[in-house]
């Protein structure tokens, strides 16, 4: 039960960020979400600022789709249980 309510957490992530709906896709995420990538300045913490800087990227590059097969390596801990460490499903 608890892999197919990750991967339906890990679709309704990708669809949001597709479609450039920052705002759903912040509300998917922890409040203390973070984020920490050697493409960013510094890590980002927080829903907030999750959505504040996928925004900005957008703004940068409209046209840009996310691949979630693109082999990016994702982990995510849930309240309840581990997401998963590994490519995204697809």
């Amino acid at each position: 039960m608890v892999e197919r309510e990750n991967l339906e957490a890990s679709r309704e992530i990708w669809t949001a960020l597709n479609a450039h709906d920052m705002d759903r896709w912040a509300k998917l995420l922890d409040e203390g979400f973070l984020w920490q990538t050697d493409t960013l300045g510094a890590p980002v913490s927080g829903r907030e600022a999750a959505r504040r800087t996928m925004q900005a990227y957008f703004t940068g590059f409209p046209r840009s789709p996310l691949d979630d097969r693109a082999g990016v390596r994702q982990r995510g801990v849930r309240r309840d249980a581990m997401v998963g460490d590994g490519p995204p499903p697809g």
